[in-house]
């Protein structure tokens, strides 16, 4: 399964976190508040959320650590 992160908050990114997960990718969808985490899907076997801002050092260490594809 491939394994991808979004960094969204639009329309547009809701979409595409939706599409992927319908395509059965893993992804992990980053939004900067809890509102815009209400927006997405449930989370779910293949869908975990980050809904909070997450500083620069925060993010690097996500993508070194999670191996993204």
């Amino acid at each position: 399964m491939i394994k991808l992160c979004v960094f969204g908050g639009t329309r547009e990114g809701r979409e595409l976190i939706e599409f992927l997960c319908a395509q059965q990718a893993s992804v992990t969808a980053c939004v900067a508040t809890e509102y815009g985490g209400t927006l997405l899907p449930p989370p779910s076997e293949n869908l975990t959320v980050s809904a909070r801002p997450l500083p620069p050092s925060e993010i690097k260490a996500m993508l070194r650590r999670e191996g993204f594809d």
